[in-house]
Parts: structure tokens; C-alpha cells; sequence
């Protein structure tokens, strides 16, 4: 039985390396190729071939126009990876994009940028002497992880101030809080969902369990600056208060 399985499964193995995917036939990648054929010979630089793929494969999925399809590279999938697991080595902060300024929306709790002294509505004028103009939020984020005890230095403009002044954090390991609970006045669970990391199922149990306890009869469910995460978890968690067999 061993024997036949193993037979089996080098077949099969065999079988799928032997039916290579074939793009699309309206799909020509000549010019791609012509490309790459002039710049070799002409650019004055050597090329990052790999990175030039990466490149095309981002673009090509860009062009696209939807919002929520994208590429992910190796670097940027272990930025993503990291986010949702609930850890990374950082500083701890939120950022975005506002009126086309690197914004912080909020430094996290008991993480070195709130003991820095980093506030919501800062703007981050450069990382580490890198302009932060035109910048994508990868990009920042990016330039501002990095691994425990290292240093980052921002450059912020807070409002009201004449001058921008320099941040030198030390990163450290963050744990990204998923879910907060407040009991108000009036009988009012406010629940607060960061992100939908791959612990937030369990995480939304507890809480959930906290209310039933409580004199609560109304909830407030604040998604606010929750950049997203797992489909899945977001299922987990809609469950609780969807019809079972409804659509998310």
C-alpha cells in the first residue's frame, strides 16, 4: 500500500509539473519582453530582474482599478502576515494617508511611540531622512518596522507648531490589541475591533461572553481606522450577529 501510494503520488507530481499554467491567448507579453531586452543593453545601472517582475506583476494587477486586488511581494506579504498574526517589531502606531500627508490616526497603548510622545493628527514629515512625499503606506510602514532595540527617527509637524521636531523611538516588539470593550451609561456595550487579526474569533468569544453578563442591551460596534485582515475572521465574528446562512 505504501509502495502504491508513493508510485501514486510521484505520478500525479509528475503529471502537474507537466501542465504548466498558459496565460490567456489575448495575453502577449512581447512588449514586456522588448522592454526588458533595451534596458539590459541600455541602462546605465545593473537591473533587479526579479524586482522588475515583481514591478510588472503589481502594475498589471493595478491596472485593474479595484481596490481590494492586489500583489503582494515576498516583503510585503511578511509585512501583511505580521499584521495579522497580532506581533511585529515596531514602534506601535497607526498611520494613513490624509490629505496626501503621512498621518498618525493613533499611537497604540503602552507602545514606544505613545511613551515617545507621539499624538493622533501628527504628520510624519520624513523617516529617517527619507521624505515621506508620494510615499504608499508600505512604503512607510516598511521604513519604520524593524527589529527590536534598533532605532527609527520621524520627523513630525504637529499642529500649531512653526518648525518640524525629530522622534528618535527604539522599536521594540508590539503586540496589536484586537478588541476593546466599554460598558456605558444607558446599558451600551461599545466594542471596539482594531483588525480582524487570526485571534479575534477567540478574542470576540470573551467579550461576547463579558456582555451576556452585563446589564448591556445595546451595542455599539465601532470599525473605525480598522484597516481589515482575515475574510474568515470577519465571518467569525458577523456570525454573532447575523442570521445563520446569511451572506457576509
Amino acid at each position: 500500500f505504501i509502495a502504491v501510494s508513493f508510485y501514486l503520488g510521484f505520478w500525479l507530481n509528475g503529471k502537474l509539473e507537466q501542465e504548466p499554467i498558459t496565460p490567456p491567448e489575448e495575453l502577449d507579453f512581447s512588449l514586456l519582453e522588448e522592454i526588458a531586452y533595451h534596458l539590459e543593453k541600455k541602462f546605465p545601472k545593473p537591473l533587479l530582474f526579479q524586482d522588475m517582475i515583481y514591478g510588472a506583476a503589481e502594475g498589471m494587477v493595478a491596472s485593474l482599478g479595484d481596490p481590494y486586488t492586489v500583489f503582494f511581494d515576498p516583503e510585503k506579504t511578511k509585512w501583511f502576515e505580521e499584521s495579522i498574526a497580532g506581533f511585529f517589531e515596531g514602534v506601535g502606531m497607526e498611520i494613513a494617508i490624509k490629505n496626501n500627508a503621512l498621518t498618525v490616526v493613533a499611537p497604540l497603548k503602552d507602545t514606544p511611540a505613545e511613551k515617545a510622545g507621539i499624538k493622533a493628527g501628527d504628520k510624519i514629515i520624513a523617516i529617517n531622512a527619507t521624505s515621506t512625499s508620494d510615499i504608499s503606506i508600505e512604503e512607510a510602514v516598511s521604513l519604520i518596522r524593524g527589529p527590536k532595540g534598533t532605532e527609527v527617527t520621524l520627523r513630525i509637524l504637529r499642529e500649531n507648531w512653526e518648525e518640524a521636531q525629530d522622534f528618535t523611538i527604539k522599536r521594540d516588539v508590539i503586540k496589536v490589541p484586537t478588541i476593546d470593550l466599554e460598558i456605558k451609561e444607558g446599558g451600551i456595550a461599545y466594542i471596539r475591533i482594531y483588525q480582524f487579526s487570526q485571534t479575534i474569533d477567540s478574542d470576540f468569544k470573551s467579550i461576547a461572553s463579558e456582555i451576556e453578563k452585563s446589564t448591556a442591551s445595546k451595542i455599539i460596534l465601532d470599525l473605525r481606522n480598522n484597516p481589515g485582515g482575515l475574510l474568515d475572521k470577519v465571518v467569525d465574528v458577523g456570525g454573532w450577529f447575523l442570521k445563520r446562512g446569511s451572506i457576509v
